[in-house]
């Protein structure tokens, strides 16, 4: 399994990880050649194998890295006997491409898209006309981007294998039952958690959940937010805040399950997602959940806003009435509450994972 690192808190990591532990106890010959080294990474089963690089913006040294990545690729394969080289995420998939193409690594090749293509820099979709064809097996997470890569990028239908992204159940509903220690003093009994997870980027639109949340909170005044968060420009955050005294951050949190059973409604407002496993461990933890639209995986888990409450993206006033409407009746939201599970069973990892021995 290839991928640029395990990072802690990063979402194709944690898929990689997932699924390379479950392969792991099955197989007991899962490798992960990483390029990045941290501290910080998600327990997995296995045994990873680091480049130890330096990132770089340079474009020379980024080309450069393409063909070392994939001359490792080849002499890894042939040092372990590696029969199938998995890789996520582009950074780490063109150059498992590579490797075949110009090292005749003979090692079946597959490749896995993480989000939509056609949010990617242009130059990252030339290359995935250019070299996809080549890889054995095309894995989205979705079947709308299963669909756009047939007729955008070109690639032969019988080399796509759609697999969503899994979610352990077991381990979530475990994690969820930790104590919150020192945030305990947050969980007022009348005061009503909303919640979101994300990373401080642009795509998530946190102006616009703040925004909204701050109007909600002046009518609603016992009520809080809480945002769980990996990034370090906490001096931005706070500011997008406003410094209101019911919106609480807390950063860096390792096990974000115990904080999302303790809260009472999952808020996402983010532009566009490949596939939003914020919002499906969400739902693992029976969560009601209000989102706004995003390009990909949408229909094939909202069906029709039977799952979740669903809102067009910068309409402030529908997405005021939906907290609304979950912050006030106690029958919509334990409804939303059972829905949320009901369809977090589809993506539980046994399912999940029997679909990747399949295509393996």
């Amino acid at each position: 399994m290839i991928i640029p690192s395990l990072k802690l808190w990063w979402w194709a990591e944690k898929v990689a990880s997932t699924i390379g532990s479950e392969l792991q106890k099955r197989w007991d010959n899962i490798f992960y050649l990483t390029f990045y080294d941290f501290k910080e990474k998600y327990e997995f089963l296995g045994k990873e194998i680091c480049l130890h690089e330096n990132f770089s913006n340079n474009l020379l040294i980024k080309i450069f890295k393409l063909f070392k990545r994939a001359y490792f690729i080849k002499n890894y394969k042939k040092k372990y006997n590696v029969t199938i080289c998995l890789s996520f995420m582009e950074e780490a998939n063109f150059p498992n491409i590579l490797s075949k193409m110009l090292f005749k690594n003979k090692a079946k090749i597959m490749v896995s898209i993480r989000q939509s293509i056609d949010s990617m820099p242009k130059f990252y979709q030339s290359l995935i006309k250019l070299l996809y064809h080549k890889a054995d097996s095309v894995i989205p997470n979705s079947e709308e981007e299963r669909i756009n890569i047939i007729k955008t990028y070109s690639i032969a239908e019988n080399k796509i294998k759609m697999i969503h992204n899994p979610l352990n159940l077991e381990l979530i509903h475990k994690k969820s039952q930790e104590q919150v220690w020192k945030y305990e003093n947050l969980f007022k009994d009348n005061y009503f958690t909303f919640i979101t997870v994300w990373r401080l980027t642009f795509s998530k639109d946190q102006q616009f959940l703040i925004d909204v949340f701050i109007k909600f909170n002046k009518k609603h005044p016992k009520s809080q937010l809480l945002i769980v968060w990996d990034w370090e420009l906490i001096d931005t955050l706070i500011q997008l805040s406003k410094n209101n005294k019911n919106i609480h951050v807390l950063w860096n949190q390792k096990n974000v399950y115990k904080f999302l059973n303790k809260s009472d409604c999952f808020i996402f407002s983010s532009l566009r997602e490949g596939f939003p496993n914020a919002i499906l461990e969400a739902m693992a933890c029976w969560l009601p959940i209000i989102s706004t639209k995003f390009k990909t995986w949408i229909t094939e888990i909202i069906w029709k806003n039977k799952y979740w409450i669903l809102i067009d993206q910068n309409d402030e006033k529908l997405f005021f009435e939906a907290m609304e409407k979950i912050y006030l009746d106690k029958d919509i939201r334990n409804h939303y509450e059972q829905k949320s599970l009901e369809r977090a069973k589809d993506f539980e990892i046994g399912k999940i994972i029997d679909r990747w021995k399949n295509v393996l």
